[in-house]
């Protein structure tokens, strides 16, 4: 996998947010995957270039959980978003 440092968008992957949550449309496949808040800021945190340390530790800290679930979680997403193509390794 990827570091996370290294992950985007995908090309052709529209991202809309909307009241704290969003949507991920691939416009080549049509498939679309929901976002809840926790999985949103993951997204901007992403966009942001912040290290999977760093954006466990802002949504533990955000939603009252231990930063190794967060970690947990936070890399169970990323590879469903990487195995849909929603995500790419940049450096590719």
């Amino acid at each position: 996998m990827p570091t996370f440092e290294h992950l985007k968008l995908a090309d052709k992957v529209s991202f809309t947010e909307l009241e704290g949550e969003a949507v991920l449309l691939n416009l080549n496949t049509g498939a679309y995957f929901g976002l809840n808040r926790v999985g949103t800021t993951l997204i901007n945190l992403i966009q942001g270039d912040h290290s999977i340390q760093i954006a466990a530790e802002k949504i533990a800290i955000e939603y009252g959980v231990s930063t190794e679930i967060a970690k947990h979680d936070i890399n169970a997403l990323i590879q469903d978003m990487l195995s849909q193509g929603l995500l790419v390794d940049a450096k590719s």
